[in-house]
């Protein structure tokens, strides 16, 4: 989103413009605008958070989005998240 926020400035669009288009506040726009001038395009990427890691692998989630589109084509069971979980 960072990104698109500078591309489309780039095109000489405003930041309320901006906002519009991707659907945020034109604080945020601004925000990520101050971002790429004070450091470029790395500027634009999240900084590293606190917290636990998650658990939750990515293969984990890709298995379990294979499993919930099989059972949706076939009709299956109506999943909840305590069966998920399971």
């Amino acid at each position: 989103m960072r990104a698109e926020c500078v591309r489309l400035s780039g095109q000489g669009r405003t930041p309320a413009e901006i906002a519009g288009i991707v659907a945020v506040h034109p604080v945020t726009v601004r925000g990520a605008l101050c971002r790429y001038a004070a450091g470029g395009l790395p500027a634009l990427a999240d900084a590293p958070r606190s917290g636990r890691p998650p658990k939750v692998t990515r293969g984990d989630l890709d298995a379990l989005e294979g499993v919930l589109d099989e059972s949706a084509e076939s009709g299956g069971l109506s999943w909840t998240l305590p069966r998920m979980a399971a």
